[in-house]
């Protein structure tokens, strides 16, 4: 099982499919399989009606447990994830990819930030991680320290969270 997920590794860090690089199709699917799964199909359905309101779910006679499971199987699905960032952070020391964390709760509060709802979305995440991503290849071509980066992204997560904050309190 090491032994495959090294060697997929491997050719997530190196290969290319047209000129494309295979971390970037598989980032692709990784995207795009899960939007087209939640919002165009009927257990995309299934699973909203569940998360807006269980005991409602219930009520309509919608399959609770077998969709809660079939959630979290493709959730696992996930580790088409964990295989690009094992290919990003092979051959480095343990805890080098420690800002990643940052990141991705940066990402995912500013994808929050962009729902009508002001809920976690597929499209809403992308688009955090686009941002989040540009703002560090930013820093790093301005050669901005490192230290202050985490600061900035942190100082970031706070003024997401007071702006939401601040909206929930307005519209209530």
């Amino acid at each position: 099982m090491v032994e495959s997920a090294a060697k997929a590794a491997v050719l997530a860090r190196s290969g290319s499919s047209i000129g494309i690089p295979a971390s970037m199709v598989l980032a692709l699917i990784a995207i795009a399989a899960p939007g087209f799964l939640v919002h165009r199909t009927r257990f995309g359905s299934h699973l909203q009606a569940i998360g807006a309101s269980r005991a409602l779910a219930v009520l309509s006679g919608l399959a609770i447990n077998r969709t809660i499971v079939l959630s979290y199987l493709v959730a696992a699905a996930a580790t088409v994830a964990a295989v690009t960032l094992l290919a990003r952070g092979s051959g480095n020391s343990p805890g080098s990819e420690e800002p990643l964390l940052l990141e991705m709760v940066l990402a995912t509060l500013i994808g929050a930030a962009f729902s009508r709802r002001r809920t976690v979305t597929v499209w809403g995440a992308l688009l955090g991680v686009v941002l989040v991503t540009a703002l560090s290849t930013g820093f790093a071509l301005l050669q901005v320290n490192i230290f202050w980066v985490s600061g900035i992204k942190g100082g970031l997560i706070l003024m997401v969270l007071i702006a939401a904050a601040l909206d929930e309190r307005l519209h209530r």
